[in-house]
């Protein structure tokens, strides 16, 4: 069962030119771009860290603690991908994501009657979120995203996939070896994350299990809205859950950080990282992990990308 059921049950083309700029590989801050319609990329420094529940409190999957090097450069999108991105890739290509096919429409999000469940009708451009394209894409599926990642290596001769998850916690912690990016201090939360928080309480009558502070926002916020990490990467605890490589474990034994032992596995479930506009205080840590099928997409799940250098 995907989190979004449990962070909302409680409610109640061209071929692009490539014109990649010159980086300076020292620098944290450095960004470019590899073509007019490509997302802007940061460069990840390559490192050891230490993944999973360094603070106690973890899920079991969340355990044990792993030390993991780092030794594939790589750059990673600086925001998740947006809506107006994502609009380029299907006017580009004529991609049809899976919530668009007949024999299996829709996305799971929230009814007009507030309550959750399945809406035939739903997809990246019908919500109900009143997104614009600076919005973080959502109702998109592991296979759109990586349909999207594919488009994007196929236009500018560069090796574009979805981070394995363990870059992906190293890139979102950006140095950092606390309960949030930006330390262990909850009460400030609303000033760094987008999630289930005060506007809920407000617009939909939520319980306390939500955040009674206010980021000010009820869904998805515009990307980049919120402060950076130490890597200068946006969004990504909170805002919308993201698609990385790996298939599912049940915890942190032997995973890896190498996508080659990632791109080729056949399993039923993939990984989710960074918890979303509708998680609970609970679920918007460091290390918390969320599963689902491959085919599967809610108003809540996104993605962002890499690019192997």
């Amino acid at each position: 069962m995907s989190t979004i059921k449990f962070s909302l049950i409680f409610l109640g083309g061209a071929v692009l030119t490539s014109c990649i700029h010159p980086v300076n590989q020292n620098s944290h801050s450095s960004e470019f771009t590899d073509c007019n319609d490509c997302p802007i990329m940061k460069l990840i420094p390559l490192g050891q860290f230490k993944m999973g529940d360094l603070i106690g409190d973890g899920r079991a999957d969340e355990k044990p603690e792993q030390i993991i090097s780092l030794k594939n450069p790589i750059a990673m999108s600086k925001y998740p991908i947006t809506v107006g991105s994502f609009q380029t890739f299907v006017a580009t290509t004529g991609y049809v994501t899976e919530a668009e096919m007949r024999s299996d429409e829709g996305c799971w999000g929230i009814k007009t009657d507030l309550s959750i469940g399945w809406l035939p009708t739903e997809n990246w451009k019908t919500n109900r979120l009143n997104q614009d394209e600076s919005h973080p894409v959502v109702c998109v599926s592991w296979n759109d995203a990586q349909a999207y990642t594919k488009w994007l290596t196929a236009e500018t001769g560069f090796r574009y996939r979805l981070p394995t998850e363990a870059e992906w916690e190293f890139a979102a912690r950006g140095g950092s070896e606390g309960k949030y990016y930006y330390g262990n201090d909850a009460t400030t939360v609303c000033q760094y994350i987008n999630h289930a928080d005060y506007q809920m309480i407000k617009a939909w009558g939520a319980d306390t299990a939500v955040s009674t502070c206010d980021d000010g926002y009820l869904t998805t916020s515009p990307v980049g809205k919120f402060p950076p990490n130490g890597f200068g990467l946006y969004d990504a605890y909170g805002n919308v859950w993201e698609w990385v490589l790996d298939c599912y474990k049940p915890n942190l034994e032997d995973i890896s950080a190498d996508p080659l032992d990632h791109i080729n596995a056949e399993c039923k479930e993939r990984t989710l990282r960074g918890a979303s506009w509708a998680s609970q205080p609970v679920g918007i840590t460091s290390s918390y992990r969320n599963k689902d099928e491959a085919s599967f997409r809610t108003v809540d799940y996104g993605f962002r990308v890499v690019r192997d250098l």
